[in-house]
């Protein structure tokens, strides 16, 4: 009965994993130089994506999110 407490435990642990997903839209104007509209994606804290009113692109910064 102890060991499959014990296997119970261990299984249920590395099943539970907690995952962020945030999106941070940020407006400006009137900047000289800076856009005026700035989109960044982050999973886990690390950014995953990042937009810009003056490229007018969605770039992927992981390589997983390439296509």
């Amino acid at each position: 009965m102890k060991t499959n407490f014990i296997i119970l435990f261990c299984i249920h642990g590395a099943l539970s994993v907690r995952h962020s997903l945030r999106y941070f839209y940020t407006t400006s104007s009137e900047i000289p130089a800076f856009p005026e509209f700035v989109d960044m994606g982050m999973v886990n804290d690390q950014v995953i994506s990042h937009y810009d009113s003056i490229t007018k692109r969605k770039v992927p910064k992981q390589s997983w999110m390439e296509t």
